[in-house]
């Protein structure tokens, strides 16, 4: 967000902890994998508004934060 990139996280929290959920999974079942994939997963600006060049301003964002160098 700091760079200009819009990112949200999702399924925060987990589907399973959501109170429809009650009489299922939430606290009958771990769901460890889920769980974790809550807690990382980021989404990222998905539309067909963007352009190439903002595709690659996402991605110069991108590489540092992982450990990638641009190619």
């Amino acid at each position: 967000r700091q760079a200009g990139v819009e990112a949200v996280l999702h399924y925060t929290p987990p589907v399973h902890y959501y109170t429809v959920y009650d009489k299922g999974l939430k606290g009958s079942q771990s769901l460890p994998i889920t769980e974790k994939l809550s807690r990382e997963l980021l989404s990222l600006p998905v539309t067909v508004e963007l352009t190439d060049d903002d595709v690659s301003f996402v991605i110069d964002v991108l590489r540092p934060l992982i450990g990638e160098k641009r190619q």
